[in-house]
């Protein structure tokens, strides 16, 4: 019996014995098909970063994660500060770096793949240093790195005798320049995600005066000794189209970094927004607008034009990156991504008819462009309107002066130009009681979200002053145009912010019997140009300001001086005032002249003395500074 037993755990054993044998095969197999451990970066955006869920993205990740895909092989990010995600691979805790610049130093602990992209190096200069053109003119002043990037070895290449200042992170980098704390600093192409620190690093440090520093290539890198890893990530990578890659690094930057930079679809003949000049070169407001942000992101553009219906399909075949302004409204739509409300145009009615009355309820002709977003709108404001259509202003103009309409309703701003360009401007009324807004888009590909994005970051950037300053360019009346009326609130950089709201309420004198400068209403009120001067800082600064009246200018001077104000409208600059008060710029300009009697020759002051201009600024005292 015992014998029985004794065999049948024998037999028994033998046929456990290769089940076991198998598993522990596996168990040896398994670190095999463990996913390869890829380090990054967690602050390099838009290459490498970590999201708001936590998560790792970027340009690089994506990459990685296709090359994951066409080789069929498991892939796991880790992210770390810069210089620990180098000491991570060469401490063997990673398997591979997802992507560095290759250096001299670098090459002695690693191993090198194929370059799959590139990028440019910068140093970005505060505003005060915009004379400087050369790396060399910068020897006087620390430079602003991140611990352990390729940008130190770069640039002592190039100029041994620069000096640095090492951040541990981007974040910490940028942070300290927008403080001021930095007036250079070394970074990469792209634009940050928190648009404060954006704004607050783009008022201080112009992309048009960066300098470049060196065009380099990202590289994969292993620990040294590896060559059988680098040729796997060789071979996955050349399995990726070029167009895959084109498509990853638009989504994150907006525009393919081999090209010139964006294409923008332009309709001609729409002048004063968009035209071609008598040297065949774009000109007009949006013309001017997108080099204003051509300046503010540092990328490429060039213009592309055509009609409208022309231009848009440029932008839907991918002839043209983004158009230059096209009307929508929610009737009227492109099928493209409304990427940027660039702009709001105002269309009135115009009549060679000067004496139409209750144009609402006549039964009257009226043209109108097929494109028009507000053509349901005209149908409801004028029900008994027979409605016309036209291609161009031309033949609008022409029907008009043919009795064939008996009036049409343009933009006003580019009729108005047509009209006088065409000496046609006294033979038209413009009714301004017939008004229709509407809102120009910049528009870009539905799947085209990485160029929306930057076109909007690129925007943020712009002020509103600037804007009001190409309009006053290319918009003879003020009633034509968008951003003076619109009431914005200039941008201000976080210092600024917090500065403002550390000051509390500011107390302005004035004169009770100035007017009409300033000067006291019946009720009390505060009255005058300087109190609205006053009013439009309260508006765009957010700032609380109590008026103080005085009836005599020396007393207002004295309290000032001994800070029981703290501010005073206006007052002329002298030599003697500027030992105690400190002056803003002027702003606004009052001409002095002798005056004399008609019985009295002037001849003679005249030839003494001329009239001078002085010069009113806003005045504080110099402690408040």
């Amino acid at each position: 019996m015992k014998l029985i037993s004794w065999v049948l755990a024998s037999i028994l054993w033998m046929l456990i014995l290769p089940a076991y044998g198998f598993h522990n095969d596996d168990n040896a197999l398994e670190p095999a098909s463990s996913p390869l451990i890829i380090v990054m970066g967690e602050d390099t955006y838009p290459y490498g970063y970590l999201d708001d869920k936590g998560n790792p993205a970027g340009i690089l990740v994506d990459l990685w994660r296709e090359w994951s895909t066409v080789s069929d092989t498991k892939i796991r990010f880790v992210t770390r500060h810069w210089q620990q995600s180098l000491d991570q691979l060469e401490q063997h805790n990673a398997d591979i770096h997802i992507g560095m610049t290759k250096t001299n130093g670098r090459a002695k602990k690693f191993d090198f793949a194929t370059p799959f992209t590139s990028l440019n190096t910068y140093l970005y200069l505060h505003k005060s240093l915009n004379s400087k053109k050369k790396i060399s003119d910068l020897i006087p002043y620390q430079i602003g790195i991140v611990d352990g990037s390729s940008h130190e070895a770069m640039l002592r290449s190039i100029e041994p005798r620069l000096s640095f200042k090492r951040f541990t992170n981007r974040e910490q980098l940028l942070q300290a320049a927008a403080k001021d704390e930095l007036l250079v600093f070394a970074g990469i192409e792209g634009y940050q995600r928190n648009l404060a620190l954006e704004q607050d690093i783009a008022a201080n440090f112009y992309s048009s005066s960066r300098i470049l520093i060196k065009k380099v290539e990202l590289v994969p890198a292993v620990v040294k000794g590896n060559q059988a890893l680098v040729d796997n990530i060789n071979h996955g990578f050349g399995l990726i189209s070029p167009q895959t890659i084109k498509h990853i690094e638009r989504r994150w930057l907006g525009y393919h970094k081999q090209t010139s930079g964006v294409i923008i679809a332009m309709q001609t003949g729409v002048e004063p927004y968009a035209d071609l000049g008598v040297d065949g070169l774009p000109t007009g407001m949006l013309v001017d607008v997108w080099k204003l942000w051509s300046k503010k992101t540092g990328i490429n553009i060039d213009f592309a034009t055509g009609d409208m219906n022309s231009t848009i399909e440029d932008v839907k075949r991918g002839v043209a990156d983004v158009h230059i302004g096209y009307p929508e409204s929610q009737d009227m739509r492109s099928g493209l991504k409304q990427a940027w409300h660039i702009t709001s145009v105002k269309s009135r009615f115009f009549s060679a008819k000067h004496n139409i009355k209750d144009i609402e309820k006549s039964a009257i002709r009226i043209g109108l462009f097929p494109t028009a977003p507000y053509i349901t709108q005209v149908k409801s404001a004028f029900p008994q309107a027979q409605l016309r259509f036209y291609h161009t202003l031309d033949e609008m103009v022409k029907a008009a002066h043919n009795d064939e309409i008996s009036g049409f309703i343009s933009s006003a701003a580019m009729t108005s130009h047509y009209l006088l360009a065409n000496k046609l401007w006294a033979e038209f009324r413009q009714y301004f009681d017939v008004e229709f807004t509407t809102d120009m888009y910049a528009l870009t590909r539905i799947d085209d979200s990485g160029l929306a994005d930057r076109i909007q970051a690129g925007f943020n950037l712009i002020s509103v002053e600037e804007q009001i300053q190409i309009e006053r360019k290319w918009l003879i009346n003020p009633d034509d145009r968008f951003f003076t009326s619109s009431g914005s609130k200039i941008k201000l950089t976080t210092q600024q912010k917090q500065y403002i709201s550390s000051l509390g309420a500011i107390k302005m004198g004035y004169l009770k019997h100035w007017a009409p400068m300033e000067f006291q209403g019946k009720n009390g009120q505060f009255l005058g140009v300087n109190a609205d001067i006053k009013n439009l800082l309260v508006k765009q600064l957010n700032l609380t300001i109590i008026p103080v009246a005085y009836d005599d200018f020396g007393k207002m001077v004295n309290d000032l001086i001994k800070g029981e104000i703290h501010l005073v409208a206006s007052m002329a600059q002298t030599n003697e005032r500027e030992n105690s008060l400190a002056f803003s710029a002027s702003y606004w300009h009052s001409p002095w002249a002798i005056v004399t009697s008609l019985t009295q020759p002037p001849s003679l002051i005249s030839r003494k003395l001329s009239a001078n201009g002085w010069r009113w600024l806003m005045v504080t005292t110099l402690s408040t500074i």
